[in-house]
């Protein structure tokens, strides 16, 4: 397995030696995940100026609690398990491309936030916007394969992950009471302060 690995990482790290890849892994690894809050906040003042809808609010604070349950699940992992970075194995040196912490590789932040994000805000019935969407998470999670920041299973490990915890989201907390009122409170709290 750490073979197949190894080799998948290596074909894919081979497309820098083309400009036109190395550019685009330069913008896509980093790039598309400042998306994300971005289109939460433009729906968010969306739905608070244009079009007054407070389900539409509720869905995207769902959309935000499936996010923040997958990074503290993320976060407990990282308590467990390590995996070394691949830019060592990598034959193109990937330190020209993207600047990066010196943490693990396993498991892969971007990829749980992104493909989180993406699969809650298809279930939230933002499906255009989630098919929009999904070629920059798909673009920026090999973009990060490809310069070496994370191995290809790490990125392939997460694509359970994120399914689970969207739908853990709006199929169990989006039933449990608690979180209702939170939601109540959060929007009747942003509406009396014009957000």
């Amino acid at each position: 397995m750490n073979e197949l690995n190894k080799e998948i990482l290596i074909y894919i790290n081979s497309f820098l030696e083309n400009d036109f890849w190395k550019n685009f892994s330069h913008i896509f690894s980093d790039g598309p995940i400042f998306f994300l809050p971005l289109f939460l906040v433009g729906a968010w003042l969306f739905w608070t100026y244009k079009t007054k809808n407070d389900d539409k609010k509720s869905d995207l604070l769902y959309i935000f609690y499936s996010v923040v349950f997958a990074i503290a699940w993320n976060l407990l992992i990282q308590q467990f398990f390590h995996t070394d970075r691949p830019e060592w194995s990598c034959p193109i040196d990937w330190s020209t491309i993207i600047k990066h912490i010196p943490d693990a590789s396993f498991p892969s932040d971007h990829a749980v936030v992104s493909f989180s994000f993406l699969t809650a805000l298809y279930l939230a019935g933002y499906k255009k916007t989630a098919l929009a969407f999904f070629p920059f998470v798909v673009a920026m999670n090999l973009s990060r394969i490809m310069v070496c920041v994370h191995w290809p299973f790490d990125i392939l490990m997460w694509a359970c992950l994120w399914i689970f915890w969207a739908f853990f989201t709006f199929k169990i907390i989006k039933k449990i009471s608690f979180f209702e009122k939170l939601n109540i409170f959060i929007i009747k709290l942003m509406n009396k302060i014009k957000l």
